[in-house]
């Protein structure tokens, strides 16, 4: 009895041990399991944290190549002068592709290159065509990604063009294409603190049509307004190209001639008046005939200010007027005006 009781325990205690074994071993295999689960969530977030990281780098580039094009082309378009934007563009561009040469066409070739080297880029604006960008020698390589700073180049040039344009209105007078008065005093002044720099000599001429009033008064203003342009472009073609000339006022022309004495002044100035007298003007229906008188006053001679320089030609021209106008009329210093004909 005492040994099948105890044959008995002994039975039991295997038969525990037995499914204790077996509970044990399928734990470990659920916790087998849920450690290869927990192993490939991991593994599957390492994947994804490196293509994040490769993303974000790949982000990061392309937001500091954007930004870097965007100071390129913010550079680029804060000159106003065409040659200085131009000139901006090509240095930038180099930064980003290399190339052997750029340069602006006024026309778009009519066949484009199939060699990848050549590049053009049409420039328009607002259906505005303002020629064609040539870019030769680009490396097949390079990356076609610097295109977008064509258009911010494209605004820059135009908005360089209408400046040009607005600063040309700004000092030229409309009705003649010579320059305004304001400007020519400026320029003066300029031209003034050179000489004396250098010590150079200047003269200035005043001139005013002859009996101009009573042209517009028979002839009218259109006929008034050729005759002034007509007298411009006679002017213009007697003096020298290093020579300024300017509208004065309403029929009143005036000369700067640098590095000019007051003799030989005098000589151009005979030459105007000569060339004007023996000219035929077309104005419309109309064949006038008209004259000019002309005061010529000389630095530093006369006058070392610009305003009592424009004084003494100005006073040297009335001067002509009184002595029967169609002639010529030097300041003389400590004389006054004195007529030469």
């Amino acid at each position: 009895m005492f040994l099948l009781a105890w044959v008995s325990f002994f039975l039991l205690g295997a038969a525990c041990f037995a499914c204790l074994h077996v509970y044990l071993r399928g734990r470990r295999g659920e916790e087998r399991l849920q450690l290869d689960l927990v192993e490939s969530t991991c593994r599957g977030w390492e994947s994804r944290r490196q293509v994040l990281r490769h993303e974000i780098r790949g982000g990061n580039h392309q937001l500091a190549r954007t930004m870097r094009l965007y100071e390129t082309a913010r550079d680029i378009c804060a000159a106003l002068e065409e040659e200085e934007l131009f000139a901006r563009f090509r240095e930038n561009l180099r930064k980003f592709i290399p190339y052997d040469r750029c340069y602006i066409a006024d026309e778009a070739p009519v066949v484009l290159s199939s060699d990848p080297a050549r590049r053009v880029f049409p420039l328009e604006s607002q259906g505005l065509f303002l020629g064609a960008l040539v870019v030769e020698g680009a490396r097949e390589e390079a990356d076609p990604f610097p295109e977008v700073l064509v258009r911010p180049f494209v605004l820059g040039l135009r908005r360089a063009r209408l400046y040009r344009i607005v600063q040309e209105l700004a000092i030229t007078d409309a009705l003649t294409g010579l320059y305004t008065r304001r400007y020519a005093l400026g320029r003066l002044t300029e031209e003034l603190d050179r000489c004396e720099h250098h010590r150079l000599t200047l003269a200035v001429l005043m001139i005013d049509v002859d009996d101009f009033k009573g042209c517009n008064d028979r002839f009218g203003h259109l006929v008034g307004d050729a005759v002034l342009r007509e007298i411009g472009g006679c002017i213009r073609e007697s003096v020298r190209e290093v020579d300024m000339l300017a509208r004065y006022g309403g029929e009143e022309f005036l000369v700067l001639a640098p590095a000019t004495s007051k003799d030989s002044a005098a000589l151009v100035a005979e030459r105007i008046r000569s060339a004007m007298q023996d000219r035929t003007i077309r104005a419309y229906d109309e064949r006038l005939k008209i004259t000019v008188s002309i005061g010529v006053a000389s630095f530093p001679a006369d006058a070392t200010r610009p305003e009592d320089l424009v004084r003494r030609a100005d006073e040297a021209m009335y001067r002509a007027k009184r002595l029967g106008k169609n002639r010529v009329v030097v300041w003389e210093s400590g004389e006054g005006p004195c007529g030469r004909e």
